[in-house]
């Protein structure tokens, strides 16, 4: 059975004649043959018989009641608008011919264009192919959820949302000196070397709390690895550590001094004398080699029998213990 989509309009169906004595196609049955009555009804309705005229060939427009044979009993006949109307689910197309028996023809009418090879002209559905531009989604290895996709769609939403909100609740957050976080941003600007802040009072502050490096530096090139102005906190923080490094030097130092002073006083020499003689005058006497040592009052503090001594050109000297 034919299908036409109800509201269709300008629609023809073809009709099939043959002889009513021995069932051979009729070919040369016109528009005005003796006793034609074509008809149609709709299901449910009366009979509605058709005004037939003729048609100047098989392309000719759409003309209501038009009627042409197409060959071998098969003939062209336009119905009127009317025939397809919604209201209906059927519509019988039949008639009468002298000495002939029109075959009747049935047409269903639908609420789809089966016509249309895209979407039956099914206006929920896209129109366009399936899996193209426009057309409805399809899942190439099968299994396509698409409630876990709503659901993360949804879900990306609601971020999205959630991070500007927390984005403008950043810009707004203003430190001790009443600077906003926006105001941060804009004066700091980053690449993949430098991070440059601007401003005529630009300060880059670190600071940190417990027993962990409050920053570390490390350097690749030939550039400067520190060049800043530090806070106060920061500078008296630096001085308190080398005063306590330098502290601890000199007190080991001293102690490391009064073990060599005792080392020798030991041995029998005397650090003072050695030390004050060094600072004043020394006499040689190039004969002997003794050697005789002066305080800073000119007073001999003794004299170091062969204290310098030369063998073949070589000179040496022996401790010389006052």
């Amino acid at each position: 059975m034919r299908q036409i989509k109800k509201g269709s309009t300008n629609r023809s169906v073809d009709l099939y004649i043959i002889d009513s004595t021995d069932g051979t196609p009729e070919t040369g049955v016109v528009w005005n043959t003796a006793g034609i009555d074509l008809k149609y009804r709709r299901e449910g309705s009366a009979v509605v018989s058709v005004t037939e005229a003729t048609l100047a060939a098989l392309t000719t427009a759409h003309t209501d009641g038009g009627f042409l044979a197409i060959g071998n009993g098969s003939y062209r006949f336009d119905l009127p608008d009317s025939a397809w109307a919604t209201g209906a689910d059927k519509v019988t197309i039949f008639g009468t011919v002298t000495g002939m028996i029109v075959m009747p023809v049935e047409v269903q009418l639908v609420d789809f264009d089966p016509e249309d090879t895209v979407r039956l002209g099914l206006t929920s559905l896209p129109n366009a192919a399936a899996d193209a531009a426009g057309g409805l989604p399809i899942s190439d290895a099968g299994g396509l959820d698409m409630d876990t996709i709503l659901g993360r769609i949804t879900g990306n939403v609601a971020l999205a949302s959630n991070l500007a909100t927390a984005q403008s609740d950043l810009d707004t957050i203003t430190g001790v000196d009443g600077v906003t976080l926006a105001t941060i941003q804009g004066a700091i600007t980053w690449n993949s070397q430098t991070i440059s802040v601007s401003g005529a009072t630009a300060n880059l502050i670190f600071a940190g709390s417990g027993t962990g490096d409050v920053f570390s530096f490390t350097r690749s090139g030939s550039g400067n690895l520190m060049d800043a102005n530090y806070s106060a906190d920061f500078q008296a923080e630096v001085n308190t550590a080398a005063d306590l490094s330098l502290s601890d030097f000199f007190t080991s130092s001293a102690q490391l001094v009064d073990d060599i002073v005792a080392d020798m006083e030991a041995d029998g020499g005397d650090l003072s004398s050695i030390m004050e003689a060094l600072v004043n005058r020394l006499d040689v006497t190039e004969t002997s080699g003794d050697a005789e040592m002066f305080n800073d009052a000119g007073v001999s503090q003794g004299t170091v029998t062969a204290a310098f001594t030369s063998v073949a050109g070589i000179t040496s000297r022996k401790r010389m213990v006052i």
